[in-house]
């Protein structure tokens, strides 16, 4: 690959599904990734004499596992479906508050420690050196959505989500003299979506943002985990009529419309 040499090979497999329901949204992530590097090696370790190839680690692993769940109160105005499946259509402004939860496990190891020896902060983790990370939290999450529409079809959405949770976390020492170090964390996640575009009875055609992040308390003082995983997505659809009649929904107060239509 192009940039092999200077960053190292990535393997990796992300499994997501985001299921987009009347009334409820549901995420799910599963994701393995092998190989990594040290971004900016010049500030972060005391002497790193190439600027061409960065410090890699392909023995790192990850593996991301979480799910989260959203309930939509004004879901008969608002929802997500209108910019992220396409399968009904919002012709005015309107937003909703959203409560939910979401649950997470995260684990990551290498074949030494994961904090690099020669790292230019002596106090970096309190000096411990551990490499195995074990994290598992669930907790509440709460925000508010809106979705922007002027003339019926351009749209703009937005929406963002906090939650504080509870979690437990576990450090493996790199040496037998370095104990492991093992707490119950304090965590903050955040869900974002964003999109923006243009919708009809016959179009679609949206660009598409969402974002999971996840930052951790470590059993270290002063010390944090943190994990982001997103998704972009460009979106160019046609709606096909059909001989028989199904529902395409119009997110406008009372209203629905049965439409020989079939989106492809």
């Amino acid at each position: 690959k192009k940039y092999d040499y200077k960053y190292g090979d990535t393997k990796y497999l992300d499994l997501q599904s985001h299921l987009y329901i009347k009334k409820y949204t549901v995420d799910v992530y599963v994701q393995f990734y092998k190989g990594f590097f040290l971004d900016n090696p010049g500030q972060n370790l005391t002497y790193w004499p190439s600027s061409e190839i960065y410090p890699q680690r392909p023995d790192i692993r990850v593996i991301n596992t979480g799910a989260n769940i959203q309930y939509m109160f004004n879901y008969k105005k608002f929802n997500y479906r209108t910019t992220f499946t396409q399968d009904a259509w919002q012709k005015k402004s309107a937003g909703s508050w959203i409560v939910g939860g979401d649950l997470y496990y995260i684990t990551s190891r290498g074949d030494s420690s994961l904090v690099p020896k020669n790292v230019s902060n002596p106090d970096f983790y309190m000096g411990y050196r551990f490499n195995k990370i074990h994290i598992f939290s669930i907790g509440p999450i709460g925000g508010y959505g809106h979705t922007f529409v002027v003339k019926k079809h351009w749209f703009f959405s937005i929406s963002f989500l906090v939650g504080v949770a509870v979690g437990y976390s576990k450090l493996y020492g790199d040496v037998r003299e370095e104990p492991n170090k093992t707490g119950i964390t304090l965590n903050f996640t955040s869900n974002f979506r964003t999109g923006i575009g243009y919708n009809s009875r016959l179009y679609y055609i949206g660009l598409t943002y969402l974002n999971q992040s996840i930052f951790n308390q470590a059993p270290v003082n002063s010390a944090w985990i943190s994990f982001d995983t997103g998704l972009f997505r460009l979106t160019l659809s046609r709606r096909f009529k059909l001989n028989k009649d199904y529902e395409i929904q119009d997110l406008i107060p009372g209203h629905r419309k049965k439409e020989n239509q079939k989106e492809q």
